[in-house]
């Protein structure tokens, strides 16, 4: 599983598809090299957590330049005749089109893991809180002190040592401790 803030910088790239697609519909002669620009800044982030879906990234973005150099893609129909700048955004926004597929699908099991741990994190906060077992961590230093002193109380207690055993299962040790601290006050 890539840390949770690795994951949340590739969704960030996903939200910036609207203005592209926007881009897009307003015929903007710059899109096909804003969309290629977002396909190698995607794939780079790919890249650098070694998520293997970067080579079928770049292969879009491939499919993309080839449009660019006067290829029309397979599968791309036009009413009247295909231009070279219609054939060009069209091919870019099929790319951007199943780049953004192939990331969401890509994350989702991750995403739906971290959400499982989050929302058992909030759970265990809040029992801890009802049973005082945060005052006591709290207030134990920096906010990196009460999150490693609260995280040593809930794998010591009996009632909540099984949830932190989950969230570890399902998010790992760093990302349980980045969930950990954005619940505490």
């Amino acid at each position: 599983m890539l840390p949770l803030t690795n994951l949340e910088s590739i969704q960030e790239r996903l939200l910036e598809l609207p203005a592209l697609f926007r881009a897009y519909e307003a015929r903007d002669a710059a899109f096909a090299d804003l969309a290629r620009e977002w396909l190698n800044r995607v794939e780079a982030e790919l890249e650098a957590n070694k998520v293997p879906a970067a080579g079928a990234v770049a292969a879009l973005r491939g499919l993309a330049i080839s449009a660019e150099r006067g290829m029309i893609p397979p599968g791309l129909s036009f009413v009247g005749a295909p231009t070279a700048r219609k054939v060009r955004d069209s091919a870019a926004a099929e790319a951007l089109r199943r780049a953004e597929e192939l990331v969401t699908n890509t994350l989702r099991p991750d995403l739906m893991q971290l959400d499982e741990a989050g929302r058992l994190m909030r759970q265990m906060v809040a029992v801890a809180a009802q049973r005082g077992l945060l005052r006591a961590a709290l207030g134990a230093g920096t906010h990196s002190d009460e999150v490693h002193a609260t995280w040593s109380e809930f794998q010591r207690d009996p009632d909540i040592g099984a949830g932190a055993t989950r969230v570890l299962a399902l998010a790992g040790p760093q990302n349980a401790l980045i969930l950990l601290g954005r619940e505490l006050p």
